[in-house]
């Protein structure tokens, strides 16, 4: 997701959105991955789940003050909600997404 399809896809729609930030290089990141897969499956259409590369788009990462990859961000209307780093386990995730109401 760049910068452009950002604004678009999370800022302006109102449906919930997790985007996780992550960089190609970060091996933990590319662990991750099967899991986001995962948890894009059991979501689906009630969350949008994206990626965004901070190499490509490290303004966008500054912007929500994202220090450490990966990052995992939950949007809702357009707004920041909570974010997760480095998540151990998928179960992990549930449950932040749980707490977020998804």
């Amino acid at each position: 997701m760049s910068g452009e399809n950002f604004q678009k896809a999370v800022l302006e729609d109102k449906q919930a959105a997790l985007i996780e930030f992550w960089a190609p290089w970060c091996t933990y990141c590319r662990r991750l991955g099967p899991v986001m897969e995962q948890v894009a499956k059991q979501y689906g259409p009630r969350l949008l789940i994206e990626q965004i590369n901070t190499d490509e788009e490290p303004d966008l990462a500054r912007a929500y003050g994202i220090d450490a990859i990966p990052t995992l961000l939950f949007f809702r209307e357009g707004r920041p909600q909570g974010a997760i780093t480095a998540p151990e386990s998928k179960a992990v995730i549930d449950a932040f997404l749980t707490a977020q109401t998804v």
